[in-house]
């Protein structure tokens, strides 16, 4: 990871309902330290997951990285066969 403030981009491939991503995204958010100030996260799976679970653990999941104060988050979720 870099030292300087920059994105860090993250694809979640498989992410499910992203309760398991949850640590790994925590981990590098931590290395990353003070110096992350935004974080992307491409969110991808099926079409057929259970995208509202998703949508409410990043929001609600005491692990979930977005809440993590002083960081700018952009989430998005994409479905497809990859």
């Amino acid at each position: 990871l870099s030292t300087s403030p920059s994105p860090l981009l993250v694809a979640d491939v498989g992410c499910a309902d992203g309760v398991n991503g949850f640590p790994v995204l925590g981990a590098l958010m931590e290395r990353a330290g003070a110096t992350l100030e935004e974080l992307s996260v491409f969110h991808l799976d099926l079409p057929g997951s259970d995208w509202m679970a998703l949508a409410r653990n990043l929001l609600e999941h005491p692990d979930s990285y977005r809440r993590r104060q002083g960081t700018t988050f952009f989430s998005a979720m994409v479905p497809g066969s990859f």
